[in-house]
């Protein structure tokens, strides 16, 4: 792949340099942060038999519970 630019003058050249400096030293310090802070997990590949898996899930509200709960918030709006 062939790339052309031209410039008006010495000085937009030497601007343009600069300025592809700063934006390489911002990628690289980015780039060191990510790594830095990379989340630390542990994988465990161990199978589990169906009769492992256990989902717990939270017993439904009452009628009564949910009235008790909207309390607050029905008064606000009487």
């Amino acid at each position: 792949m062939k790339a052309s630019i031209q410039f008006k003058n010495a000085e937009e050249f030497q601007h343009l340099l600069e300025r592809a400096e700063t934006l390489v030293e911002q990628l690289q310090e980015t780039l060191q942060r990510i790594n830095e802070f990379e989340p630390k997990c542990e994988v465990y590949t161990e199978r589990l038999k169906p009769s492992d898996a256990v989902i717990k899930l939270p017993e439904p509200l009452s009628k009564e519970r949910i009235q008790e709960l909207a309390k607050p918030f029905i008064s606000r709006h009487e």
